[in-house]
């Protein structure tokens, strides 16, 4: 289960990249990023992977805040980049 609380970045002079979001995904539920292109789901994705810090609001990841050891937070995350090579046709859980 994944719950985001008022989620906001706001990068240097002032640009916001990720205007206050809440949104809260129960166990086992498949949740789709869908908005226009330049909508921050590549910055709202970087943040749950501990990559960007917020500006302000929180995130809970199986009832844990993510904010704790980033040794234990990413071996329980994964996250797959744009330009990563994927290798032909296996699936995405081989690639």
């Amino acid at each position: 289960m994944i719950s985001v609380q008022d989620l906001e970045v706001t990068h240097a002079g002032g640009v916001q990249a990720r205007h206050p979001t809440t949104r809260r995904s129960r166990a086992w539920e498949c949740t789709v990023l869908l908005r226009a292109s330049g909508a921050g789901k590549p910055t709202l994705l970087r943040f749950l992977n501990r990559l960007l810090r917020a500006s302000a609001g929180w995130v809970e990841a199986g009832g844990e805040s993510i904010s704790g050891p980033l040794r234990r937070h990413r071996s329980r995350t994964g996250m797959m980049f744009r330009q990563h090579p994927l290798i032909g046709r296996p699936t995405v859980l081989r690639n």
